[in-house]
C-alpha cells in the first residue's frame, strides 16, 4: 500500500510564529479558526534570511509563503512545488483597483507583484527551486485540488518528494460580503513523499461521497487538515468535492518542524 509520508511542516500566521503555538492551537481548537491576534504581534514574518531589498514591497501573503517554504526546505535541495490558495494576491489586486478608480493609473512595480503566482515564483527564486511548479486556484476546493495534484505528482515519480504550500490573506473589507470564507491570514507547508512502508504515513483512497459515511471530518478550510494532522487524530479525514471524497487515515502523525 502506498502511503503519504510527511517529513517536515512549518506554519505561520500573525501571533502564531512557533511550532509550539500551532500545536497548542491544534489541541485546544475545535474549528479551523485562529485566535485573536495580540496587538504586539507581528503581521508579517521577519524573513531575516533575505536581504532588505528582497523583502521590500512584498505583500503579507508573499512573505508568509517565503517564510514557511524556507523553513521546510533548509538543506533539502530543489523539489517539485505545489501552491494552493483561494484568493492569491487579492490584497495587492484590491490596492491596484482602488488606485485605478481614484487616480486612473497603476505603477508597473505594483502590478508585477500582484499576480496569483507571485508568492511561489519568489519562493522558487530565493530557494533555487528548479523542478516543476503547479499553481492551483480552485476556490472552495483548494484542499481537494492540492491533495489530488500532490498524489498525482508523487504517483508519477514516487522517488521524488514534493513541497506543498497552502496560504491566504484575510479578505479586504470590500470583498467580505461576497463570500462566507472570511478567515485570518495564514500559510503552511509540508514536504511529502510516497512510501510503501511507514509507521507514520497517511493512507489515502478516493471514493464516491456516498461511500464515506458520517464519520470523520468534513473540512471547508485547509487549516482543518493541519489541525487534524497536528493533533495526531485517530479518526479519518475526508476531503469532499461534489460526488468525490478523498479519505486520509493516520497511523501516527509526527510533529517534526
Amino acid at each position: 500500500m502506498s502511503l503519504l509520508e510527511i517529513h517536515d511542516w512549518h506554519a505561520w500566521a500573525p501571533g502564531m510564529d512557533s511550532s509550539e503555538k500551532w500545536l497548542d492551537w491544534a489541541e485546544s481548537s475545535t474549528t479551523s479558526e485562529l485566535g485573536d491576534v495580540p496587538e504586539s504581534a507581528a503581521t508579517v514574518p521577519s524573513l531575516s534570511h533575505l536581504p532588505p531589498i528582497s523583502r521590500r514591497r512584498l505583500s503579507q501573503l508573499s512573505k508568509m509563503v517565503l517564510e514557511v517554504g524556507h523553513q521546510v526546505l533548509q538543506d533539502k535541495g530543489s523539489m517539485k512545488l505545489i501552491f494552493c490558495s483561494r484568493f492569491g494576491e487579492i490584497v495587492q489586486q484590491n490596492k491596484i483597483t482602488k488606485r485605478l478608480i481614484e487616480e486612473g493609473d497603476v505603477r508597473p512595480a505594483s502590478f508585477s507583484l500582484s499576480v496569483f503566482n507571485t508568492p511561489v515564483s519568489l519562493l522558487s527564486i530565493h530557494e533555487n527551486i528548479k523542478e516543476s511548479i503547479s499553481v492551483l486556484l480552485s476556490g472552495d476546493h483548494c484542499l481537494m485540488s492540492g491533495f489530488a495534484s500532490l498524489i498525482a505528482q508523487l504517483k508519477k515519480k514516487p522517488e521524488e518528494p514534493c513541497l506543498i504550500v497552502f496560504a491566504d490573506e484575510a479578505l479586504p473589507e470590500e470583498y467580505r460580503e461576497l463570500t462566507y470564507l472570511n478567515g485570518k491570514a495564514y500559510a503552511f507547508a509540508f514536504i511529502v513523499s510516497l512510501v510503501q512502508e511507514s509507521s507514520t504515513g497517511l493512507s489515502f483512497s478516493f471514493t464516491s461521497s456516498g461511500d464515506s459515511g458520517d464519520s470523520g471530518i468534513e473540512p471547508d478550510h485547509p487549516l482543518d487538515f493541519l489541525r487534524w494532522y497536528l493533533r495526531k487524530a485517530e479518526n479519518n479525514f475526508f476531503i469532499r468535492q461534489d460526488c468525490i471524497s478523498l479519505k486520509l487515515s493516520s497511523r501516527c502523525c509526527g510533529h517534526s518542524s
